[in-house]
């Protein structure tokens, strides 16, 4: 977060997972925690939109 990161890319359900795929704010702005395969998949999506 102190980095500013929009997003957090993990496989840990243990220790996110209630928190997997909901924007969080923070105090720099909004940090989505993702799994790695969905975050790919957005990010293939949005290059698709270009």
């Amino acid at each position: 977060m102190q980095a500013g990161a929009d997003y957090l890319i993990t496989g840990d359900k243990a220790h996110f997972g209630k928190w997997m795929n909901e924007p969080g704010a923070t105090r720099t702005g909004t940090l989505i925690i993702m799994r790695p395969r969905p975050f790919l998949l957005f990010l293939e999506s949005k290059r698709g939109q270009r």
